[in-house]
Protein backbone atom coordinates (compact mmCIF):
# COMPACT_ATOMS: atom_id res chain seq x y z
CA UNK A 1 0.00 0.00 0.00
CA UNK A 2 2.86 2.41 0.75
CA UNK A 3 4.45 1.73 -2.61
CA UNK A 4 1.20 2.50 -4.42
CA UNK A 5 -0.68 5.28 -2.59
CA UNK A 6 -4.45 5.40 -3.05
CA UNK A 7 -5.76 7.52 -5.89
CA UNK A 8 -7.05 10.11 -3.43
CA UNK A 9 -3.52 10.85 -2.21
CA UNK A 10 -2.34 11.22 -5.78
CA UNK A 11 -5.19 13.63 -6.47
CA UNK A 12 -4.37 15.73 -3.39
CA UNK A 13 -0.79 16.12 -4.57
CA UNK A 14 -2.05 17.62 -7.83
CA UNK A 15 -4.28 20.30 -6.23
CA UNK A 16 -3.25 23.74 -7.34
CA UNK A 17 -4.94 26.90 -6.02
CA UNK A 18 -6.54 29.21 -8.56
CA UNK A 19 -4.69 32.51 -9.10
CA UNK A 20 -7.67 34.50 -7.79
CA UNK A 21 -7.65 32.43 -4.60
CA UNK A 22 -3.95 33.10 -4.13
CA UNK A 23 -4.50 36.82 -4.58
CA UNK A 24 -7.47 36.81 -2.20
CA UNK A 25 -5.50 35.02 0.54
CA UNK A 26 -2.43 37.24 0.22
CA UNK A 27 -4.58 40.37 0.09
CA UNK A 28 -6.51 39.32 3.19
CA UNK A 29 -3.26 38.88 5.09
CA UNK A 30 -1.00 41.63 3.77
CA UNK A 31 -3.42 44.42 2.86
CA UNK A 32 -6.56 43.77 4.87
CA UNK A 33 -4.40 42.67 7.82
CA UNK A 34 -6.76 39.95 8.99
CA UNK A 35 -3.87 38.67 11.12
CA UNK A 36 -4.81 41.47 13.55
CA UNK A 37 -8.06 39.67 14.35
CA UNK A 38 -7.72 38.26 17.85
CA UNK A 39 -8.19 34.53 17.99
CA UNK A 40 -7.81 34.10 14.24
CA UNK A 41 -7.04 30.56 13.22
CA UNK A 42 -7.14 28.68 9.94
CA UNK A 43 -10.83 27.78 10.30
CA UNK A 44 -11.93 31.34 11.11
CA UNK A 45 -9.74 32.78 8.35
CA UNK A 46 -11.17 30.25 5.90
CA UNK A 47 -14.71 31.21 6.87
CA UNK A 48 -13.97 34.94 6.59
CA UNK A 49 -12.60 34.74 3.05
CA UNK A 50 -14.69 31.74 1.96
CA UNK A 51 -11.78 29.63 0.72
CA UNK A 52 -11.23 26.04 1.87
CA UNK A 53 -8.61 25.51 4.57
CA UNK A 54 -6.55 23.13 2.46
CA UNK A 55 -6.22 25.76 -0.30
CA UNK A 56 -5.14 28.38 2.24
CA UNK A 57 -2.56 25.99 3.67
CA UNK A 58 -1.11 25.31 0.22
CA UNK A 59 -0.85 29.03 -0.59
CA UNK A 60 0.64 29.84 2.82
CA UNK A 61 3.27 27.10 2.48
CA UNK A 62 4.15 28.13 -1.09
CA UNK A 63 4.25 31.87 -0.41
CA UNK A 64 5.76 32.07 3.08
CA UNK A 65 7.32 28.62 3.69
CA UNK A 66 5.65 28.58 7.10
CA UNK A 67 2.54 27.20 8.73
CA UNK A 68 -0.55 29.39 9.13
CA UNK A 69 0.10 30.15 12.84
CA UNK A 70 3.75 30.97 12.10
CA UNK A 71 2.70 33.41 9.36
CA UNK A 72 0.15 35.07 11.63
CA UNK A 73 2.71 35.51 14.42
CA UNK A 74 5.45 36.76 12.10
CA UNK A 75 3.11 39.35 10.58
CA UNK A 76 2.01 40.47 14.03
CA UNK A 77 5.61 40.77 15.19
CA UNK A 78 6.57 42.73 12.06
CA UNK A 79 3.63 45.04 12.74
CA UNK A 80 4.56 45.60 16.36
CA UNK A 81 8.27 46.13 15.62
CA UNK A 82 7.23 49.00 13.35
CA UNK A 83 5.16 50.43 16.19
CA UNK A 84 8.03 50.05 18.67
CA UNK A 85 10.27 52.07 16.35
CA UNK A 86 7.82 55.00 16.40
CA UNK A 87 8.92 57.65 18.93
CA UNK A 88 5.29 58.84 19.16
CA UNK A 89 4.36 55.46 20.65
CA UNK A 90 7.24 55.28 23.13
CA UNK A 91 4.92 55.88 26.10
CA UNK A 92 2.31 53.33 25.03
CA UNK A 93 2.43 50.05 26.93
CA UNK A 94 3.96 47.25 24.91
CA UNK A 95 1.09 44.97 25.92
CA UNK A 96 -1.43 47.45 24.49
CA UNK A 97 0.43 47.43 21.19
CA UNK A 98 0.43 43.62 21.28
CA UNK A 99 -3.35 43.54 21.65
CA UNK A 100 -3.67 46.05 18.79
CA UNK A 101 -1.88 43.70 16.40
CA UNK A 102 -4.00 40.71 17.39
CA UNK A 103 -2.33 38.93 20.28
CA UNK A 104 -4.85 37.94 22.92
CA UNK A 105 -2.41 37.12 25.71
CA UNK A 106 0.79 38.73 26.89
CA UNK A 107 2.50 35.37 27.36
CA UNK A 108 1.95 34.31 23.73
CA UNK A 109 3.07 37.74 22.58
CA UNK A 110 6.30 37.72 24.58
CA UNK A 111 7.10 34.14 23.54
CA UNK A 112 6.52 34.90 19.84
CA UNK A 113 8.45 38.17 19.99
CA UNK A 114 11.47 36.62 21.69
CA UNK A 115 11.41 33.64 19.30
CA UNK A 116 11.39 35.84 16.20
CA UNK A 117 13.34 38.96 17.26
CA UNK A 118 15.63 37.23 19.79
CA UNK A 119 15.30 40.03 22.39
CA UNK A 120 12.45 41.36 24.51
CA UNK A 121 10.11 44.02 23.13
CA UNK A 122 11.41 46.66 25.58
CA UNK A 123 15.02 45.92 24.65
CA UNK A 124 14.08 46.20 20.99
CA UNK A 125 12.27 49.49 21.56
CA UNK A 126 15.14 50.99 23.56
CA UNK A 127 17.64 49.98 20.90
CA UNK A 128 15.54 51.37 18.06
CA UNK A 129 14.80 54.66 19.78
CA UNK A 130 18.41 55.02 20.92
CA UNK A 131 19.66 54.46 17.36
CA UNK A 132 17.42 57.31 16.16
CA UNK A 133 19.15 59.84 18.41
Amino acid sequence: MLKNPPNMLKALNKISPKPEQMIQIITALELDKLYRTQGINLTKFSNKINIPKYVISIVIRDRYSKSFPEVINSMRIKDITNKLKDPNLANVKVEELAFDVGFNSTSSFYAAFKKIVKITPREFQRKMLHDML
